[in-house]
């Protein structure tokens, strides 16, 4: 038997928990005002690079996302295989976000053993195959069907990951995640509730004592994070400056997907003027991405950069979307 649950290559992709709840909900064209009234503010950890759409975990927010967790334990004492427990959970319609170890699992190309996070959208039991979603080999995202083999090793190897003991098994590291679509609810775009993501976005606001259940490590430094605009200028003082740069990108390419959105339903008119604004922002943020790939690339070789060359790219993102953000809050 196969099951196959909706999932769409998602519009932008960042980090696993983004790509997860856009690859679900692009299938569900009355979710649209929510996806675009969100992804909107941006934060990044000054100390150890990691950066996110606020808040981390959309799905906690979203009204067409039901979040259900257990803890690994409860898999491992109740279903001889992983893959027996997956076979439960999509008949019924649940999506398996969890952690695996991405050794056993071919796709990846690693030899280490490594957690990450598949988003698990599709089984087929008679050719023994799991289809998932994830960041596999160089980082691209991509879809990947394994084997039951791979995927039960996946899981039962999981104590074999850098920092992982089987105490983990019960505490909220290794929580299994599962997501469900919910067809009742409704959604309709509130322009005054989107004016103030901007304005925040703008006023570079710590919004981290606003989701204080779901950000408890966040908040254990809530002080240590660059917030909205600023992030721009920034982005060269972190220790994971490509990560950012995927960020920003995903960022700005979500500008010119709800320009085009807001256009056809009409919250917004058409203007050239912003039009083009939206696209010098995507394609500056591209050019100042290659131009640091290429820096990077002599620093390795020869010992020799000059990163200096990219603030002014950096600044002008910057001012462009500053454009853009202030056309959105005074013609909605």
């Amino acid at each position: 038997m196969k099951t196959n649950l909706p999932f769409n290559f998602p519009m932008i992709t960042h980090v696993p928990f983004d790509n997860c709840i856009l690859g679900i909900l692009q299938n569900y064209p009355d979710t649209f005002d929510w996806i675009y009234s969100n992804f909107i503010n941006v934060y990044m950890n000054k100390k150890n690079g990691a950066d996110y759409f606020f808040p981390k975990f959309l799905w906690n927010i979203c009204p067409f996302i039901d979040t259900y967790t257990l803890p690994f334990i409860f898999v491992k004492n109740n279903f001889t295989n992983y893959t027996d427990f997956l076979e439960s959970c999509l008949k019924d319609g649940f999506y398996v976000y969890s952690i695996l170890n991405m050794r056993p699992i071919h796709k990846y190309k690693t030899q280490i053993d490594d957690d990450h996070n598949p988003i698990i959208t599709n089984i087929d039991t008679l050719s023994r195959t799991v289809q998932m979603y994830d960041f596999f080999y160089n980082g691209i995202y991509t879809m990947y069907e394994c084997s039951y083999d791979e995927m039960n090793e996946s899981f039962r190897s999981l104590p074999q990951c850098k920092g992982f003991n089987i105490e983990d098994y019960l505490n909220n590291y290794t929580e299994i995640i599962l997501l469900k679509y919910n067809a009742q609810q409704k959604y309709t775009f509130n322009s005054d509730n989107f004016k103030k993501s901007i304005k925040d976005f703008l006023n570079c606001t710590n919004l981290l004592s606003k989701y204080d259940s779901c950000l408890v490590l966040e908040n254990n430094d809530k002080d240590s994070f660059f917030w909205g605009i600023e992030c721009w200028k920034n982005i060269l003082q972190s220790p994971m400056v490509r990560r950012h740069f995927s960020l920003l990108l995903a960022h700005s390419k979500m500008w010119e997907y709800r320009y085009q959105y807001f256009s056809e339903k009409e919250y917004l008119d058409n203007s050239d003027y912003i039009e083009s604004i939206i696209s010098d922002l995507s394609n500056t943020a591209k050019i100042a991405l290659n131009l640091y790939l290429k820096e990077s690339m002599r620093k390795n070789k020869v010992g020799d950069y000059n990163f200096e060359r990219i603030f002014p790219l950096l600044k002008e993102c910057e001012a462009l979307e500053y454009k853009i953000c202030e056309y959105f809050l005074y013609h909605l």
